[in-house]
């Protein structure tokens, strides 16, 4: 019947998908091979996949030896910018190196600069074939300064489960004053 659809039409023109992304609380200063990084871990909290997804991190922060009311924005570049699909849980990771905008700062530093990290996932949702987009927002207050994420998840009967009231966990470390330069 063209009642029918025409319901259907409308149905799929204005039934969006929206994320449901699961984030950790705080970001992490953690190790990372022979150095250290900043790490986010994020996980998809619907029962259907996520495929052909995609992360950006952004940072700003205050200039203070200029004016202190203009930012800079500086894109990081990340271990891994997408993956094929999210199964589990994604620990987005910034390597600090000398070319990061984070090489040689310290706590202290962010906090002066007001620093905040901006993360986009961007991905396609299985069931209606749309791109959904999430951001999250982690300010120089919210990064641990020396930590390590705990595994959210584990296998059981040879089947892996993810446990998203675990997504935030970690352990602190000692971690030095400032990142390498």
């Amino acid at each position: 019947r063209s009642s029918d659809l025409i319901g259907a039409v409308i149905f799929s023109r204005f039934a969006r998908p929206k994320p449901k992304l699961a984030h950790s609380a705080e970001a992490l200063v953690a190790p990372y091979k022979d150095g250290w990084s900043l790490q986010i871990r994020v996980a998809n909290r619907r029962s259907t996949l996520l495929s052909e997804v995609e992360a950006r991190l952004l940072l700003v922060m205050a200039e203070v030896e200029t004016d202190a009311g203009h930012l800079s924005y500086y894109t990081l570049p990340l271990q891994f910018d997408r993956v094929s699909f999210l199964p589990l849980s994604w620990t987005v990771v910034h390597h600090v190196n000398a070319e990061s905008p984070l090489a040689g700062m310290s706590r202290a530093d962010l906090q002066a600069r007001r620093a905040e990290m901006i993360l986009t996932i961007k991905g396609v949702e299985e069931v209606y074939m749309q791109t959904v987009i999430s951001r999250m927002s982690y300010r120089w207050d919210e990064i641990v300064w020396g930590g390590r994420f705990i595994r959210s998840f584990s296998a059981k009967d040879g089947t892996m489960h993810l446990d998203l009231d675990r997504i935030s966990e970690h352990t602190l470390l000692e971690a030095p004053e400032h990142l390498p330069s």
